[in-house]
């Protein structure tokens, strides 16, 4: 029987990893961990003023999460783990048949840019869009999901369904 005790929604900009996050979390009655909150003041403000995050910006970044995440020993993480490289910081030290990645994208970008401008008091500027995407390496180990076209309550049912059949294997 497989126990998943770490599970990171990921995904560009936009795509409600917060949002599914945070209900999953939720329903599994686990710790919800806010990417967008251990981010240092720094990457803010450059994410503020249009400029992406260098790999040098989000190691540090990626490490903190890692250390509460194993502190926590059970959580959901909302972060937009856009490498393999950057995964892999987050998984650090955590056992890989403990953890889930739920990949979470949007075909079409006008839902991704709406969603974004409809955002109150975020640092994350739609113009991010674009650089989000020039680095993104899709996981291939993971349930995907296309937010143009599931909402945040069916991904949150699919993944828990997931889970299930899981911790009956």
């Amino acid at each position: 029987m497989r126990e998943v005790n770490f599970i990171v929604v990921m995904g560009i900009c936009g795509v409600g990893k917060s949002t599914v996050g945070e209900a999953l979390a939720a329903e599994l009655e686990v710790s919800f961990v806010e990417g967008d909150s251990w981010h240092p003041e720094e990457n803010k403000a450059k994410m503020k003023n249009g400029t992406p995050l260098t790999d040098a910006d989000r190691e540090p970044w990626l490490r903190s999460i890692n250390e509460h995440m194993r502190r926590l020993k059970k959580c959901v993480v909302a972060c937009s783990a856009l490498k393999e490289a950057y995964r892999q910081l987050l998984f650090a030290d955590i056992p890989l048949n403990n953890t889930l990645i739920v990949y979470l994208y949007c075909s079409d970008e006008d839902i991704l840019r709406k969603r974004m401008s409809s955002r109150e008091g975020h640092f994350m500027p739609p113009s991010l869009i674009k650089s989000q995407l020039s680095v993104l390496e899709p996981p291939s180990d993971c349930l995907s999901f296309d937010v143009s076209i599931d909402d945040s309550q069916n991904i949150v049912l699919g993944i828990k369904s997931n889970l299930n059949r899981a911790s009956h294997d």
